[in-house]
């Protein structure tokens, strides 16, 4: 029903900022890569995506390639993200009524 599709769509969006936080940072810790932009305006794009949902893609390749984003604040923020990312999903499920025992999972992909 409209809910499916609408988790579809959602988990679809952070998928695709998990992707493009990850591949950001990763063009910009390859040195085999000609690509740089300029730390402020890396970390800048970072949490836009990471408030968009992209949070835990740009956290693995932070950690996975050592890109130091400004890790209080990235904490702090990170933090307040899953609470808030927990938040929305806890409120649609109790709008909707969400019964999971008549959730078919094969069905969501």
């Amino acid at each position: 029903g409209g809910l499916i599709m609408w988790l579809k769509i959602i988990s679809g969006v952070i998928l695709f900022f998990n992707v493009i936080g990850y591949l950001l940072i990763w063009v910009q810790m390859d040195k085999n890569i000609n690509f740089t932009m300029k730390n402020s305006i890396l970390n800048k794009v970072i949490f836009i995506l990471s408030l968009l949902g992209g949070f835990i893609g740009t956290y693995l390749a932070a950690r996975m390639f050592g890109y130091a984003v400004g890790e209080k604040w990235f904490n702090i923020i990170l933090k307040r993200i899953i609470a808030l990312e927990l938040l929305i999903i806890l409120g649609l499920i109790i709008h909707y009524n969400v019964d999971f025992t008549q959730l078919n999972l094969q069905n969501i992909y």
